[in-house]
């Protein structure tokens, strides 16, 4: 089922919401979470590595990080950022001790979140590590607002050689999903954080890689650009996962600025 909601803040622009977390066709189970906090404005997906218990449990510790750090923030962005960066860190530590704990290898999650200003909610920032995304289409044209903490994007954004593009996109298939930053994989996380302005009539999807493995970015403009509801389109792109085979869990948030 998806959930909607209307996040309603002064001044505007008013926040539409509907949001979905599901196993999909092919795994037996669901390592994917996501937050929504209504009162401070929060939304993020995580996709959790390490195992069906290992990958549940790190995406989980991400979202209920989070969760606390919004927490009594609903006036003060400095404040919010502040104890949400403190609790990315918090769930990274906690993520390497329950992975020592149960003798765990390799478990982290990924994250993908948007915190939206209280002072000024037209001002927001977007945290993000690993593969999940944040697209916004604006004006009919869809823009991916992170790129993937993986070895195929690392090594495509610092190459200027067009010939070793060419050759990354053959082996994108094995370097797409191997990651070089998830939170709980190393002692310290770095997320990188992005400072974005929301204007009226705005559409963000924040999403596990469930989600765009299976509809590309002409799907996805095509998708959410049509001139239909929020809760049709968020329909729409499941019945596009479903339909491409749902190999994965999928996860998504669709916000709409109005």
């Amino acid at each position: 089922m998806l959930s909607f909601f209307k996040l309603r803040r002064k001044p505007s622009p008013m926040l539409e919401c509907v949001s979905k977390c599901e196993q999909g066709l092919v795994r037996k189970d669901n390592q994917d979470s996501f937050f929504i906090d209504p009162r401070s404005h929060v939304f993020a997906v995580a996709d959790g590595m390490g195992g069906a218990q290992g990958g549940a449990e790190a995406s989980s510790i991400v979202c209920k990080a989070l969760s606390r750090a919004a927490a009594g923030c609903s006036n003060s962005f400095a404040k919010l950022m502040k104890r949400s960066a403190d609790a990315i860190s918090l769930a990274n530590t906690e993520i390497r001790e329950f992975a020592a704990a149960h003798s765990f290898r390799q478990m982290g999650s990924t994250l993908v979140a948007m915190f939206v200003s209280p002072e000024n909610p037209s001002e927001a920032v977007i945290a993000h590590v690993g593969d999940s995304r944040a697209y916004r289409l604006r004006a009919g044209a869809l823009e991916l607002l992170t790129h993937d903490h993986t070895i195929a994007g690392e090594i495509s954004r610092r190459s200027s050689c067009r010939a070793l593009a060419d050759e990354l996109s053959i082996a994108a298939g094995v370097l797409s999903h191997i990651l070089t930053r998830a939170v709980g994989i190393e002692n310290n996380v770095s997320p990188d954080w992005r400072k974005i302005e929301i204007h009226p009539g705005d559409l963000y999807l924040f999403c596990s890689d469930g989600v765009y493995d299976m509809a590309d970015a002409r799907d996805l403009e095509r998708i959410l650009g049509s001139q239909t509801s929020l809760e049709d389109k968020a329909a729409a792109l499941e019945r596009t996962i479903l339909e491409r085979g749902a190999h994965d869990n999928y996860t998504f948030i669709l916000v709409k600025a109005v």
